[in-house]
């Protein structure tokens, strides 16, 4: 996979990523994004968009990898995902993500270990 940093890669990234199972019509990256150097947006390009993508980004205390698909079904997107943060920002600090489903059971097989559920919390005024 390599890293992308333009609208229309963005564009056409965000289709493949909607295509493997997203649950949101909504378009949700946009490329203000890569003003972030602690946000690195990768894909494995085809001749007709992406088969297989995620996201890695760094806090001062962990990498997070999320967003990761494969078109193709492969666990193989996983273990791209988790040696491209590994590179990208620091293999000292944890890797850590969130995941459900077969997601979730390609990242155990990976070592990842599961530590609760997520909870998204929202304003009463929805912001």
């Amino acid at each position: 996979m390599d890293t992308y940093c333009d609208a229309a890669a963005l564009d056409c990234w965000e289709h493949s990523w909607k295509e493997s199972g997203s649950p949101t019509d909504a378009n949700v990256f946009t490329p203000a994004l890569f003003s972030d150097p602690d946000i690195h947006i990768y894909g494995r390009s085809t001749s007709g968009g992406f088969d297989a993508g995620c996201i890695v980004n760094r806090s001062p205390e962990a990498v997070g990898i999320s967003n990761i698909f494969s078109l193709t079904g492969t666990p193989r997107a996983f273990r791209d995902a988790a040696s491209l943060a590994t590179v990208a920002f620091s293999p000292d600090l944890p890797l850590v993500g969130y995941d459900s489903g077969a997601a979730l059971d390609e990242m155990t097989k990976l070592g990842f270990r599961s530590v609760g559920e997520l909870r998204i919390w929202l304003s009463e005024d929805g912001s």
